[in-house]
């Protein structure tokens, strides 16, 4: 795209409009004039999120007037046309995907400026690779087993060791708990650097654990029907979609064992919380996908799972982690209680995450 500089509007009394402030006669022509020689370059980015479109679609307009090559008819809706294009685009490929806009003189003509709106996409392994540099830690969900997770691993554990699925392990906080306590454990982890620290534990205790470096949405993944008497999935809903959950549920409910459990943590929405469309695709955008407690048991029902326990995370772990374990990280806290999404001023974030607990229905 290129753009070239134009005549701008009039205000009040023939001046001509800087931004904010009026020059009058004479100068108002040398201003006119010097247009021709004003230049920028640079470049501007944000989460591609179509529910955003006219927030950033505004932003990016004033930088044109800002450079002095106001978009305007045509060229104005073309403009747009693209960028919601790009916006669409980019969520659909991942949440996490940005727009970056970057703009130019034309070497050709410096009265002109060259554009070009790309999407960013980073694949798992890079943005976890990203966020593990900035968190400077080897254990980056801290290095105990969830409170909850070891209470339910115990309480099936008196009828003898089971077969266990850890979806999403991580680096191996739950599993490797799970496979010390006897248990045959089988752990999911799609990011190549998390499953290699893993499967290096695991073979350094000579554990009965088995390390498959796949996401548990991936077609490969099959799971043998009845296998486990334990399935959990710590902090892996809030990555997921609705549509995404669905298919984990739809999944998983069938690989469960008769009587057997499946243990997960969810953002759930408070039950007066009207979510938008916006609050929705960002959730997304920042690990924190949440929801109504009636679409849980929608997708559950779906999949002929019944919840029969539900409880605040954070009070849970809490109350029940040594003191000195107790917040696992410096980010949980604030994560669990919805602060990646809503900042503090606003009061009490409307979703928080939950412990669930679900076995397979009865038959009736």
């Amino acid at each position: 795209m290129r753009r070239s500089a134009k005549r701008s509007q009039r205000g009040p009394n023939g001046a001509k409009r800087l931004g904010s402030a009026a020059i009058a006669g004479r100068d108002s022509t040398i201003v006119e004039r010097l247009k021709r020689r004003t230049m920028g370059a640079g470049s501007f980015s944000g989460p591609c999120l179509p529910a955003l479109f006219e927030h950033y679609a505004l932003k990016l307009a004033r930088l044109f007037e800002i450079l002095d090559r106001p978009l305007e008819g045509a060229e104005l809706a073309k403009f747009r046309e693209l960028f919601q294009q790009k916006l669409g685009e980019g969520f659909a490929a991942t949440p996490y995907a940005r727009f970056v806009f970057a703009y130019r003189p034309l070497e050709s003509n410096p009265q002109a400026i060259s554009c070009e709106i790309s999407v960013v996409t980073p694949s798992l392994d890079e943005q976890y690779d990203e966020w593990l540099e900035a968190l400077g830690s080897s254990e980056p969900f801290g290095s105990r087993a969830d409170a909850k997770v070891v209470d339910v691993a115990r309480s099936i554990a008196e009828q003898g060791p089971h077969s266990v699925l850890d979806a999403g392990a991580g680096s191996g906080r739950n599993a490797l708990v799970l496979a010390r306590m006897g248990h045959a454990v089988d752990a999911l982890e799609p990011v190549t650097r998390l499953a290699g620290a893993l499967a290096e534990s695991a073979a350094a205790e000579r554990l009965s654990l088995k390390v498959i470096q796949e996401d548990l949405l991936s077609p490969d993944i099959e799971l043998d029907a009845g296998r486990y008497g334990l399935i959990v999935l710590s902090e892996v809903a809030p990555h997921l979609a609705a549509a995404e959950l669905k298919l984990v549920f739809e999944k998983l409910g069938p690989a469960l064992a008769p009587g057997g459990t499946l243990l997960l943590n969810a953002f759930v929405a408070h039950d007066d919380y009207r979510p938008t469309e916006l609050a929705r695709q960002a959730a997304q955008s920042v690990w924190s996908t949440f929801f109504t407690s009636r679409e849980l048991a929608e997708l559950a029902a779906g999949a002929g799972l019944e919840l029969i326990a539900r409880e605040h995370v954070v009070d849970y772990e809490s109350r029940h982690l040594p003191a000195e374990a107790w917040p696992p990280t410096p980010w949980f806290v604030n994560w669990a209680t919805g602060r990646n999404l809503f900042t503090s001023g606003a009061g009490a974030a409307p979703i928080e995450l939950f412990w669930l607990t679900y076995r397979i229905r009865a038959a009736s």
